[in-house]
């Protein structure tokens, strides 16, 4: 597969988060100063936040039946979307917002399997509470955490969803005052109990669900007296295994992570873009095999997939 830059938009502020539609056709951006909803073209279909709100996660149904945005200060927002056909295109027309879910406490990871269970399932990993298992309309089904027994305190919370919506795999992401040992944790969504665990050197700063036989990516940072490493490690899906690893160049640090839809892809958003083609905060990947990808710099890059003869 090869990449072909075709546009960048613009927002306020850095691009933390990114979603794409199956179809590639629209773009859910989560920026420092807000939300907006943009159509391949960079028209804005839907806007979001008031008084410079931060959005730092985002998702969406592939059908675009529903959508999810995560305000950093412990709000989420179910969205809902009604198509116009009398707009041109038959675009988006009206985007209802509705706050599905709030805890005092700064939300950090969002993900979203619409398919899961009967009423799809949200997972969502907090600064220091850390997980809550939400269904698609907000409500609780489990929470995990150090009052729970799992993990300690004081940490940010990482969590991805299996593909087949059975699985939650998560990890406290250690801080600089923590051991040289991460934890990763294969959760039971139906129950929210733990059922099994890897510990792995270094420090977890991203995480992505891969397909069977696969489990789950993660993003590990290595602290060597020359300076920080990273490696992208993939695992089975019973974290028995270490399947493949990749080590990030020198001076090379892997900042986002994104799993292609039912294929055994990855693409990682570096700090350089020397790597994996864009410098990156986030990264989305549609179906139709386009991908988004938002920058520091307040721009979202968008790319196409072509195939060379």
């Amino acid at each position: 597969m090869h990449l072909r830059l075709t546009r960048f938009h613009r927002v306020a502020g850095a691009a933390h988060a990114v979603a794409l539609s199956g179809d590639g056709e629209h773009l859910l951006i989560g920026a420092e100063q807000g939300l907006r909803l943009v159509d391949r073209r960079g028209n804005v279909k839907y806007r979001l936040g008031h008084h410079g709100a931060a959005f730092n996660a985002v998702a969406l149904s592939p059908d675009l039946a529903a959508g999810l945005a995560m305000e950093r200060a412990g709000r989420l927002f179910r969205l809902k979307f009604e198509r116009s056909e009398s707009e041109p295109g038959g675009g988006l027309m009206r985007v209802a917002a509705v706050g599905i879910w709030e805890q005092r406490d700064d939300l950090y990871s969002l993900d979203f399997a619409p398919a899961a269970g009967e009423g799809g399932l949200i997972a969502l990993g907090h600064h220091a509470l850390g997980l809550t298992a939400l269904d698609a309309c907000g409500q609780l089904l489990w929470r995990l955490g150090p009052r729970e027994g799992l993990g300690a305190p004081r940490r940010t919370w990482h969590a991805a969803i299996s593909g087949d919506g059975q699985t939650v795999y998560a990890t406290a992401l250690g801080g600089p005052d923590s051991d040289r040992q991460a934890e990763i944790v294969a959760i039971d969504a139906a129950v929210g109990k733990p059922v099994c665990s890897i510990r792995v050197p270094g420090r977890v700063t991203l995480l992505t669900s891969l397909p069977a036989p696969l489990g789950v990516a993660a993003v590990i940072l290595d602290n060597e007296p020359d300076g920080a490493c990273y490696r992208l490690v993939g695992f089975d899906a019973a974290l028995q295994a270490v399947a493949w690893t990749l080590s990030a160049p020198a001076g090379t640090a892997i900042t986002a992570l994104a799993s292609a839809p039912g294929q055994s892809v990855l693409i990682a958003g570096t700090n350089a873009g020397e790597l994996w083609r864009v410098g990156a905060l986030s990264v989305a990947f549609a179906e139709s095999g386009h991908i988004a990808a938002g920058l520091a710099n307040g721009r979202v890059a968008y790319l196409e997939s072509t195939i060379e003869d």
